[in-house]
């Protein structure tokens, strides 16, 4: 058994596998969520990084240099680096961020808001790189093999959002079975 922080929800590993991150998401408008970093080789906490109010996702450079946290609450991203532990910056997301993946193609991290936005934020900079924009109701975001093609499914509309990394631009809107949530 180890100390996953407070309200422990999501579990990541890292491409490396160094460490497992566990999203702890926090309750209440005063509250501060953030991630534990689990290190995998001593099975202890290495880090417990605070982030932003509000239900958080994770996501990862293929290079184990940055983590990208969701702060749903704060309608933010916050980017992480791996090898210090710490919180580099926070970057405006949408309202109430709910998912985020990372396009090895494009080398960002793309955020999907329940407003319907769909934030690009540079794997290096971390600035936003580009905004698309969808019907809100937004409950994930994840690529295909090779991070060209993005899938965004919205459980309001009964669709899926189908967009290029290429060229931060949408392709399709594709209709599905009542209230997709996953890819």
């Amino acid at each position: 058994n180890l100390d996953a922080g407070p309200r422990p929800t999501r579990v990541r590993l890292q491409p490396d596998q160094k460490y497992l991150w566990v999203a702890n998401d926090a309750e209440g408008a005063d509250a501060q969520g953030g991630v534990t970093v689990i290190d995998t080789t001593a099975l202890k906490a290495a880090a417990t990084i605070p982030t932003g109010a509000g239900a958080h996702e994770v996501a990862f450079d293929p290079d184990n240099k940055f983590a990208f946290v969701t702060n749903s609450a704060s309608g933010t991203l916050s980017v992480l680096d791996i090898a210090r532990l710490s919180k580099l910056k926070d970057v405006k997301a949408g309202v109430r961020p709910v998912s985020v993946a990372y396009s090895t193609l494009s080398r960002a991290a793309y955020v999907a808001s329940e407003d319907g936005q769909i934030t690009a934020v540079a794997g290096s900079g971390h600035e936003v790189a580009a905004t698309l924009t969808a019907k809100p109701g937004l409950k994930s975001v994840r690529f295909a093999p090779g991070g060209r093609y993005g899938f965004a499914p919205n459980a309001t509309d009964a669709m899926v959002y189908v967009f290029d990394a290429s060229t931060n631009r949408p392709l399709h809107s594709i209709s599905v079975g009542k209230s997709p949530d996953q890819v």
